[in-house]
């Protein structure tokens, strides 16, 4: 009964946890949207291979 219940949680965190990054990666994609849409930008490469291109984008899209 023990590793039914155990079982059941994982399977329920493994969901929420997807669920989770599916939301979130739904979000920067709206944001990544909104932002072609928007004013161009420029992208130091340097930035990119320092960073990342996600990371660069986000700190991008989450300016006022």
């Amino acid at each position: 009964m023990t590793e039914q219940l155990t079982d059941k949680k994982r399977i329920a965190n493994y969901l929420l946890s997807r669920q989770d990054k599916e939301r979130r990666l739904y979000s920067l994609e709206q944001d990544l949207i909104a932002a072609a849409k928007g004013p161009k930008i420029e992208l130091a490469v340097s930035q990119i291979r320092k960073r990342g291109l996600v990371a660069v984008l986000r700190s991008h899209t989450s300016k006022p």
